[in-house]
């Protein structure tokens, strides 16, 4: 203490005004490292007195030198310096994404050929049915456990083990002579169909705090461009097996055969990359050391967290009931209300993915930048309600095909905006893996139950006299907009807990502990609950009385305060 009052000695010097303690917060200065140096201005005095003018020529612009942090908390803030927002992903993150693209090749492929190939086999409507289900029953149970075996093994291990299930899969179809063997194969395919929530739990290890929900958006694009890929690669593969003189009844197993041995490929190709580097290390260890005031904060963010899970896993039913809408039940109403074929069908759903696509790439980005996860759910939830009801309602063109790319446009936001809160709101590494899987079983929930729900809807609304087939559109509707100011709940509760930025406060994403508990500038008989305010790190006099620690915590959006500097913690503003 006493060394950091001497180093600070030449710039106290300058006489403070009697009314500093009175002064509006002034702009903060441009920081480097907010953790590692801290500059503050004061205005001049009104007249300084001969004893001070040789520290008045030494530092005419009276500011004080930075006041350096504790060598310990210095050692810990070096390690966990955060990236930018807009800086570019880790080059790790590539070969996760094509394993998500490839597998998801697989089955948009089997999307598009199966009910046919088992047609050709003598199947019976039921056993395709099933052969559709198994692969959703078996993604729903399995997920979670595969994604916590990769917590224990490692991501990308089993990320190499879903490819070589998805390899597996492809080829027992390939080779299948019954009906039996196919249904089989499609609930092999979904017991290693949880390569997108290990790729989402391991580019959120990868990348820090402020790119989350940037990767977790390429995960969700190449899942879905895959889906959108698989159908067109599958009719250009049958395409070139009949020109090579195949027979009809081999060409979708060659189809299958092509694509086990992609995976294959991928899979050689990604055996000789290096292992990414580790996560960062946890706090959990530390929790008996903290002090009684920073384990109470912890306390009520947990509670925080067990309230956001329920809630994201309830949104993410209702966008996966937006989906199943918009692809499989919409090819009922578009069939019977709306008078289109097949190509008709086949270029809107095939227009919506792309959309999807492109609002995950590039929409939704734009928006966690400029509003936040917790804004852009929000937003899409809203927009995805009033589009649903739009294009069920509205039966005239343009504007129903603009409805519908509306909804899908929509739904992608929402879906990816939400997996970036459940990553957000998982207390570790290994909490934000089980809770994307959840999210992923509940989608797989969501592709089994809807569909039978929607078409129940469909036929009961097919008769009536106004909107006719509408009713599961505005069912979903309703729901979609009564859930909008969830995500807008959720950040409220995360800020009084002590979240930062609407987001909740994880310490392991900032890596440091504070040295005493403070108290809150708004109530001063509670303690600070801000886990990473800068003022429990640096234990910084207060520039008034530099016999006692400042303890003014600033608690709102940084970029919306000219005098906080924007980073991914508190930056304690010295306004005396």
């Amino acid at each position: 203490m006493l060394s950091l009052l001497a180093a600070c000695s030449p710039a106290l010097t300058p006489p403070w005004p009697p009314h500093a303690a009175l002064l509006p917060r002034g702009p903060a200065h441009p920081l480097a490292d907010p953790l590692l140096s801290l500059r503050l201005a004061f205005p001049p005095p009104p007249s300084p007195t001969p004893r001070h003018s040789r520290a008045s020529a030494s530092a005419p612009s009276h500011r004080l030198r930075p006041l350096a942090p504790p060598r310990a908390a210095a050692a810990r803030c070096s390690s966990t310096t955060p990236r930018p927002a807009d800086a570019p992903l880790p080059r790790a993150v590539r070969p996760i994404t094509a394993a998500v693209f490839v597998q998801m090749l697989g089955e948009g492929l089997a999307i598009s050929t199966l009910p046919l190939h088992l047609t050709a086999m003598g199947a019976s409507p039921t056993q395709v049915g099933l052969a559709t289900s198994a692969f959703s029953a078996a993604q729903m149970v399995c997920c979670p456990l595969i994604v916590g075996l990769s917590s224990r093994l490692g991501r990308l291990a089993v990320l190499k083990a879903c490819l070589g299930g998805a390899t597996a899969s492809s080829l027992l179809i390939a080779s299948s002579s019954s009906t039996l063997l196919v249904i089989l194969g499609r609930g092999l395919a979904g017991v290693f169909a949880a390569s997108v929530p290990v790729a989402q739990a391991a580019v959120a290890d990868l990348v820090g705090a402020e790119q989350v929900g940037l990767a977790l958006s390429r995960v969700s694009a190449a899942s879905q461009a895959g889906v959108i890929v698989g159908p067109a690669a599958a009719a250009i593969a049958a395409a070139a097996f009949a020109a090579a003189g195949l027979p009809p009844h081999l060409r979708i197993r060659a189809v299958f055969a092509a694509s086990a041995a992609l995976a294959l490929l991928l899979l050689a190709a990604t055996a000789a990359a290096p292992p990414p580097p580790p996560p960062p290390p946890r706090a959990e260890g530390r929790r008996r050391a903290q002090p009684a005031a920073e384990r109470s904060a912890a306390d009520s963010a947990a509670a925080a967290v067990r309230l956001a899970q329920p809630v994201l896993r309830l949104i993410a039913l209702t966008v996966g009931w937006s989906l199943t809408l918009s692809v499989s039940t919409y090819c009922l109403f578009g069939a019977a209300q709306m008078g289109y074929g097949q190509p008709e069908l086949s270029a809107c759903v095939s227009a919506g993915a792309m959309v999807t696509v492109l609002a995950q790439l590039v929409l939704f980005p734009a928006l966690l930048r400029r509003a936040g996860a917790h804004a852009a759910c929000a937003l899409g939830l809203a927009v995805l309600g009033l589009a649903m009801a739009g294009l069920s309602l509205c039966r005239s063109q343009p504007y129903h095909t603009a409805f519908y790319l509306l909804n899908r446009a929509a739904s992608g936001v929402a879906d990816t905006a939400t997996a970036t809160l459940v990553a957000a709101f998982s207390a570790s590494n290994a909490a934000r893996a089980s809770n994307l899987a959840l999210i992923q079983s509940t989608r797989a929930a969501a592709r089994i139950v809807t569909p039978v729900l929607s078409g129940r809807l469909f036929a009961a609304s097919c008769g009536a006299a106004f909107a006719p087939g509408a009713l599961p559109y505005l069912a979903n509707a309703a729901l979609a907009l009564s859930v909008t100011s969830l995500p807008l709940v959720l950040r409220r509760i995360s800020r009084r807990e002590g979240g930062q930025g609407g987001e909740p406060a994880r310490r392991e994403d900032v890596g440091i502990q504070p040295h005493a508990a403070v108290s809150c500038h708004r109530d001063p008989r509670r303690p600070c609950q801000t886990s990473s305010c800068a003022s429990l790190l640096y234990q910084a006099p207060c520039l008034l009385n530099p016999f006692k620690f400042c303890s003014y915590c600033v608690r709102r959006h940084p970029w919306r305060d000219p005098g906080i500097h924007r980073a991914s913690y508190h930056v304690v503003t010295y306004a005396g």
